[in-house]
């Protein structure tokens, strides 16, 4: 059913193979206008919709990430993520994403294998949810872009950051994809003269007026870490010429196997070489709860950790360039 508003509403619909008829199709908005701008599809067949709502209607489902209307100053709207189940007959999940200004233009790219949705939108608001983890966590324009990872059940932000200049940055007319190991790639367009670069890029430099931009977001993801795999509580005698076995543990949403052992730190120490160079460390299910792990070595003299410690950071990254972090439990046995 239309929901109204002068501007319309959004819309979802699926045509058959061959296009020559509809498997469904459906409204999706509320009293004010509502505009898609996303769209992606999962093996079974939900599709993931995305755009701006300025409707404090709109629909929502309960325990939805936002379930209402922020609406903001100015033009009074917000981003929308609509999950719809594949005979478009009801919402899998459905939330909002706005704050204190004005939301919208947002597209999204799904993550098949774990169903997490990422998302970039172009935002005046000042109060976005942002993570721990962000790029930046404070708008910088009139208009920046806004980045964001929702879980698989549109409940949670994995990830949220600004990303922007002192100008105004803009997602309409862009994309936004991601690779196999889960990067984001975003393009879209700046007035801003000192929107982040990195060294080395195509185009450093501001050409003026309005440039394009592209951006590759690479997410620290967090990983369970088992030091001394069987052992508790994990005592680490600092007078020790040994190694430290550390396992990082895969799981369904993280694949250890990926892992490049050369990159893996345990509280700043780096995993131990062999002979010519290779690094002690083992693919193994230390769990077995049938996800492989990665289990490294790193000598016990190495380790920066003090008797006062109780927790140790291991970080490193996958072979495609994706860091993780984690930390697990340690008593530490100063040396005598």
């Amino acid at each position: 059913m239309y929901g109204g508003g002068i501007n319309g509403d959004a819309f979802v619909l699926k045509l058959n193979p061959t296009g020559s008829a509809l498997v469904y199709a459906t409204n999706l908005g509320g009293s004010g206008g509502d505009e898609a701008n996303g769209l992606a599809i999962d093996a079974t067949g939900n599709a993931y919709v995305c755009g701006g709502t300025e409707s404090a209607n709109f629909p929502t489902t309960s325990g939805a990430l936002q379930t209402t209307f922020a609406g903001g100053v100015g033009v009074a709207s917000d981003a929308f993520v609509t999950k719809v189940n594949p005979t478009g007959s009801a919402l899998v999940y459905s939330t909002y994403l706005g704050g204190n200004g004005e939301d919208g233009s947002c597209l999204l790219a799904l993550d098949q294998p774990t169903g997490v949705v990422h998302l970039v939108l172009g935002t005046k608001s000042t109060n976005l949810p942002v993570t721990l983890d962000a790029l930046q966590s404070t708008l910088t324009g009139g208009f920046d872009v806004f980045l964001a990872k929702l879980n698989a059940t549109g409940s949670a932000l994995l990830y949220g950051s600004y990303f922007g200049g002192s100008g105004n940055e803009l997602t309409g007319g862009g994309n936004i994809a991601i690779d196999f190991f889960g990067n984001a790639y975003v393009v879209g367009n700046t007035a801003s003269s000192n929107l982040p670069t990195t060294a080395g890029a195509f185009q450093t430099t501001f050409g003026g007026i309005e440039d394009g931009f592209v951006a590759k977001f690479i997410f620290v993801t967090p990983v369970t870490i088992d030091i001394k795999p069987g052992s508790f509580p994990n005592s680490i005698n600092l007078g020790s010429q040994g190694t430290v076995p550390v396992a990082i543990l895969g799981s369904a949403t993280f694949n250890a196997t990926l892992i490049d052992p050369l990159t893996v730190t345990v509280a700043d120490a780096q995993v131990k070489l062999k002979g010519k160079g290779t690094p002690m460390a083992s693919l193994e299910d230390v769990n077995n709860d049938g996800f492989a792990d990665m289990v490294v070595h790193v000598s016990t003299q190495a380790l920066q950790v003090n008797a006062a410690d109780t927790e140790a950071i291991v970080e490193g990254s996958t072979v495609g360039g994706t860091p993780f972090r984690g930390k697990g439990s340690v008593r530490i046995v100063p040396a005598n």
